[in-house]
């Protein structure tokens, strides 16, 4: 059989229609990607936000539990200064040298307390 020669225009045409159409498949791939690409990156930026807004509530609240703690322990110093000042006072002076050192605790302890700046 004779097969009868085809003109170069007419192949290089039907090339042409034949790239175009991958070329629009590819480009509708492309779109699909990019779409599931910013949709995945949104999650994502979502969620370090959300994780972002957790770790600064958690640390505020840390911090007010923090700063309540400390009020509460400066109040309870004070109400014990009174307690330990009559302990660490000279008179009547200690008779014994347990007494003395006592009196040299107590002393001491007053100072960790910060009685002497109340």
């Amino acid at each position: 059989m004779h097969q009868i020669p085809t003109d170069p225009a007419d192949d290089l045409e039907g090339a042409v229609r034949e790239l175009l159409a991958q070329g629009i498949d590819i480009r509708r791939q492309v779109d699909g990607l990019t779409s599931e690409m910013r949709r995945r990156t949104m999650a994502f930026v979502v969620a370090i936000l959300a994780g972002a807004l957790i770790l600064g509530v958690l640390g505020t609240a840390a911090y007010l539990v923090s700063l309540n703690n400390r009020r509460a322990i400066a109040e309870n110093n004070i109400k014990f200064c009174g307690l330990v000042e009559s302990s660490a006072s000279s008179f009547p002076a200690p008779s014994t040298p347990r007494g003395a050192a006592l009196q040299k605790t107590a002393a001491q302890l007053l100072t960790d307390l910060e009685c002497d700046e109340q």
